[in-house]
């Protein structure tokens, strides 16, 4: 009866703490806290359930890094309020910048693609952003690499904008350099809900459907010309995957009745 109570105990926990099951996670807390290029690089691939980074940039002046996240825009607000950034606790996040025309994105394959019910995660700081420039995060397809939904802001413009089924739709969310918490969940095969929470207030939840056919599995963050200074920079930080929640349920359920029937026929 030991395994029985073992495995018993271990299904109630999945009922008290489910978000502890994770499918896939990273942050730079996995990483050297020293600051600077070449110290992520193409091809690494810590944490778990996702596959190694790749980096892509074009002509300009563009690259990646890792950083400290409140480097990028401006002194507290008239407020007095400032966040913390989206560091881990080494004080780093990933980064990248492109001025000059040039393009910097990073992108980061997922080790299987979503399913319904699944639940992406990941943290985003933008910085000030030059007119006509971009800086945002993406998920795709990694076989095609199709843009299947994108939330970015665009220098000049007001707001955040998402790009999905309907082509680029203004958000409700104002320009902020203090870090944003994106939580993606795939309701459909198709239909996606999100909830877009900024660090100094405004949360808005949307839903919709995909902007291309394929399956969600590539993140990526970008900064398209953002600017020259290092107030311009953008980073990412957090990345998780955490299955719809009647999935642990029935895994922690299988889990209890081998257990039990173990118990039943141990002599």
């Amino acid at each position: 009866m030991r395994s029985f109570n073992a495995l018993a105990f271990l299904f109630f926990t999945f009922l008290v703490h489910p978000v502890q099951a994770q499918v896939a996670a990273d942050s730079t807390q996995s990483y050297p806290a020293t600051a600077g290029s070449g110290i992520w690089n193409d091809g690494d691939n810590r944490g778990f359930g996702f596959g190694p980074w790749q980096f892509v940039s074009t002509s300009g002046n563009a690259g990646i890094f890792i950083g400290d996240s409140m480097q990028n825009g401006g002194p507290p607000d008239q407020s007095g309020f400032q966040s913390q950034g989206i560091n881990s606790p080494n004080g780093r996040s990933w980064g990248v910048f492109a001025n000059s025309g040039g393009a910097a994105d990073a992108v980061r394959p997922f080790a299987a693609p979503l399913s319904i019910g699944d639940t992406f995660s990941a943290d985003f700081d933008n910085g000030f952003i030059d007119n006509g420039g971009s800086e945002g995060i993406r998920l795709g397809d990694s076989g095609t690499s199709a843009t299947l939904w994108q939330l970015l802001f665009t220098g000049g413009e007001n707001v955040y904008q998402v790009f999905d089924g309907r082509g680029f739709v203004n958000t409700t969310l104002p320009f902020t350099d203090n870090g944003i918490h994106i939580d993606f969940t795939l309701t459909g095969t198709t239909t996606y809900s999100v909830t877009i929470r900024e660090a100094d207030g405004p949360v808005e939840t949307l839903s919709g459907s995909m902007a291309n056919p394929g399956s969600v599995s590539l993140f990526a963050f970008f900064d398209h010309n953002g600017g020259f200074q290092q107030t311009n920079n953008a980073y990412a930080n957090n990345l998780l995957i955490v299955p719809e929640p009647s999935s642990l349920m029935l895994i922690a359920a299988t889990l209890t009745i081998v257990a039990f029937r173990f118990a039943v026929r141990k002599p």
